[in-house]
């Protein structure tokens, strides 16, 4: 049995997902982050399904990520020992959550939603290496978004769904620390 806590984070594009993470990261001793955006297959790998419409590859859809790796990579730092008693694995990106076997090995998990105008507001003022065309938030995020989360309302009882624009990212962490101090005690640097 691991002594690890697995904490995954997913859901709506900009919603606070690697910000929260970092913060977490920061905060939580003997903790290691994963971000989904390592492990993207890339640019015209024939997995990639290329959308004529948008003129994009479409990058929110499981097949878009090299899953086996970031398993891999999730169970080999799990399995590790050098942590002591344990530390704190946080996992995220928008699509890990629908990963069946990373939803599985996951202690905590958190689905981070937000409304259509605020996501695309904030998607609108991201800096990504290949900027979005000027249909790919309407034609493939945002419906890809809200498929995403009706299959997990179905599919996992124990996901927590978090509105970050009802809660502040500060008032979000809190609440996450409570959750996980409720199965192991920090020393974080607010409590020392």
């Amino acid at each position: 049995m691991s002594s690890w806590i697995v904490v995954g984070f997913g859901g709506v594009t900009c919603g606070g997902k690697t910000t929260i993470s970092n913060e977490l990261h920061k905060m939580i001793p003997n903790s290691v982050i994963i971000h989904q955006d390592d492990y993207f297959h890339p640019m015209g790998s024939e997995v990639l399904e290329y959308i004529e419409e948008v003129q994009h590859y479409n990058w929110d859809t499981v097949t878009a990520i090299d899953s086996e790796r970031m398993i891999n990579d999730v169970k080999q730092i799990i399995s590790c020992k050098s942590h002591g008693d344990g530390g704190v694995l946080i996992v995220e990106g928008t699509l890990v959550l629908h990963i069946e076997q990373l939803r599985r090995l996951c202690d905590f998990k958190y689905y981070l939603t937000l409304p259509y105008t605020i996501s695309k507001q904030r998607r609108c003022r991201k800096n990504y290496e290949i900027p979005d065309p000027p249909l790919n938030f309407d034609k493939i995020v945002w419906p890809a978004y809200l498929r995403h989360t009706e299959q997990l309302e179905q599919l996992d009882s124990t996901i927590r769904f978090v509105d970050t624009n009802d809660n502040d990212e500060s008032t979000v962490i809190r609440n996450i620390m409570s959750d996980l101090s409720s199965v192991r005690t920090f020393n974080t640097p607010s409590n020392r």
